[in-house]
Order: C-alpha cells, then structure tokens, then sequence
C-alpha cells in the first residue's frame, strides 16, 4: 500500500491489532512511519520509510514488527527502535542517514544481514537491557561483513545495560 505523507504515522497499530502491509511505502510520516504498541504486530516485509518526522521504524509495549528486506532512510530520529520489550526483525534492511540506524531501549532487534552504515552518531545503539542481533552487518567503519566496535554504543555498558550479539571488528 501507498501509505506516503498521511499524516502523524505511515502505519500504526495498537491493542493487539495484526496487521500485514507488504511492498509499502510508509514515507513522509509526521511522526513513524510504522509503529506498533500494545501487543500489536506488522508485517510490513518490502517497506521503503524515508523521511520521517521522528523514528522510521518503532516498536514499543511489547508490539512486533517485521519489516525483512526493506529500505529505510533519513529520518528525523533513529532508523529502528525497540522500547519497552518491544520487538523488531529487520534482516537484510539498509538503514541510512538516521541519528542511529539500531536501537534498543529496553527492547529486542534483529539485524542480521543488514546494511547499517552512514548514521548520523552510532550505527548501532544499545541500552537499558535491550539486545542486538547484527550477525553479518555491516557499519560504518567496518571493512567487511561484521559489525566495527566503533560504530557501536552500548551506554554505559555492563551487564545490567545490555548487550550486542555480533562478533565485532577492531582494528
């Protein structure tokens, strides 16, 4: 569906609402252009989000998205945002000119196979509990098919913070 520049959010979904949206464009959206919360879950598989008033991609209170093999570009804010054991599957996505491409608040997100290159600060952010799977993703500074720890802020780190599953480029 062309669901492009209509209004505060692209695609939203709440209260354990399902939902499949396959091949969209949720672009242009004041706020998200895909949010689910509540217990909600997207399918949203092919979706381009570009230019985005806040975060491209968002889910938060335990909502579900999956949006495997889209293109996600120049948001306001982060690319992709699982808060509050919100939960996002985004293999093989290119996310590109956001304040961080990954980010998980206290959520879950996979990447695997994704191109996270070229954000704003860290490609790959990870914070109050929240976890990262980004085997064979590719950041900013990595020379290959594997994650560079420069492109990667786990915010004051320990093992109450969070946690990144990748191997990780060093030098």
């Amino acid at each position: 569906p062309d669901l492009s520049d209509c209004g505060t959010f692209g695609l939203f979904a709440d209260r354990a609402s399902i939902v499949r949206a396959t091949d969209g464009d949720f672009s242009g959206a004041g706020a998200n252009g895909i949010r689910a919360a509540e217990e909600a879950t997207i399918a949203a598989r092919r979706a381009t989000i570009s230019n985005c008033g806040s975060d491209a991609v968002q889910a938060t209170r335990s909502g579900q998205i999956g949006v495997n093999d889209s293109d996600i570009s120049n948001p306001s804010g982060y690319g992709v945002l699982a808060t509050f054991g919100g939960s996002i599957n985004a293999l093989n996505t290119s996310v590109s000119g956001a304040d961080s491409a990954v980010v998980a608040s206290g959520g879950q997100i996979d990447v695997t196979d994704s191109d996270l290159a070229n954000s704003v600060n860290n490609d790959i952010r990870c914070q109050r509990g929240g976890r990262v799977n980004a085997t064979n993703a590719t950041t900013t500074s990595s020379s290959g098919d594997l994650p560079h720890a420069d492109d990667v802020d786990f915010v004051g780190f320990d093992t109450s913070e969070g946690i990144i599953f990748a191997a990780f480029e060093t030098a």
